[in-house]
């Protein structure tokens, strides 16, 4: 948000971030706001666009895993029904919607609200000044790097690279983030059972300055999540010149393009046949990671913030 807030200064706009009386319109991010708040800009003539950042999607979270050592239950509880219910009030009310990817507006559309008019798709915007390429990196240095909360999905990702080493044992494995407890669980439990964690290494949450110096100097990064709306963790790691493994059930895969091999597989699915799949991707980027590194700085710079900037601009202009 700071960095999309400091490319609007270039479009000449200006965020008033607690009061409506001089604004002209109301930007929506995070949460969906009370129906009072759309009576009030109706009265004053404030147009609301509303930026949508997801909801509790009902075919993750009744899902439940079998073959989950942690039995994790996703459940749409009372609250998260009572959130979505007011997602779903906001995305017919607004004036305008914009959406992360065309997943999420595919997600919405189909469990919330079929949006048909006034809308867009404004994927998140990298900082490309900031987040840039190494000359010194380790193809075969693997990266998971972001919020770490779900154990199966994480489990999924240490299979992984325990089959890339191997066949392999060039390679290493880094892990940057906040961790969950029970991620935290996982993870060591790992580095004391699996021969591959004498390469794995946790170096913790990384500032927003860190990022760039740190992501930038390893080979490939992997993000399994399943129905990820619009990482912005993918977009930075391709500014800093890693190819991507994800899956295409997702905004993800949107986002990479051609800058990594994308996974067909079942959706919310963290299996064997999954950690399978991604090794041979590992192994098929390997064989050209140049061209790749070289294809993900391409891909990212198709990303911007400026460009994203320019977006909204537009939107808020009602052009």
């Amino acid at each position: 948000m700071y960095s999309l807030e400091q490319s609007f200064t270039k479009e000449e706009l200006y965020l008033e971030r607690h009061f409506l009386g001089n604004t002209k319109v109301a930007l929506l991010f995070l949460h969906a706001p009370s129906k009072y708040f759309y009576w009030l800009c109706r009265l004053k003539g404030i147009k609301t666009i509303l930026r949508i950042d997801g909801f509790y999607c009902p075919e993750q979270f009744n899902n439940v895993m079998a073959d989950s050592i942690y039995a994790q239950t996703r459940l749409l509880s009372e609250e998260r029904i009572k959130l979505n219910y007011d997602m779903q009030i906001a995305i017919l009310k607004s004036d305008w919607v914009i959406y992360q990817s065309q997943f999420c507006k595919d997600m919405l559309d189909k469990f919330l609200f079929n949006r048909l008019d006034n809308f867009s798709i404004v994927y998140n915007g990298v900082d490309l000044s900031h987040f840039e390429a190494n000359d010194t990196y380790n193809p075969f240095s693997l990266v998971i790097f972001g919020t770490l909360r779900d154990v199966d999905l994480f489990n999924c990702m240490l299979k992984s690279f325990s089959s890339v080493y191997a066949q392999d044992n060039r390679y290493s494995l880094v892990v940057a983030g906040s961790m969950t407890k029970e991620v935290e669980v996982a993870f060591s439990q790992y580095l004391e059972s699996d021969p591959s964690g004498e390469n794995a290494q946790y170096i913790g949450k990384l500032d927003y300055d860190q990022i760039p110096r740190v992501i930038s100097s390893h080979g490939i990064l992997l993000h399994l999540k399943s129905g990820d709306w619009c990482p912005n963790a993918v977009l930075e790691a391709m500014a800093c010149g890693l190819p991507i493994v994800c899956q295409r059930y997702g905004g993800t895969s949107e986002l990479v393009g051609d800058a990594g091999i994308i996974i067909d597989h079942p959706s919310y699915s963290y299996d064997s046949d999954l950690v399978k799949k991604v090794a041979d991707a590992v192994a098929s980027i390997q064989v050209n990671h140049p061209s790749y590194r070289n294809l993900a700085i391409e891909r990212a710079n198709k990303f911007s913030i400026d460009q994203s900037a320019k977006q909204y601009a537009s939107i808020l202009r009602g052009n």
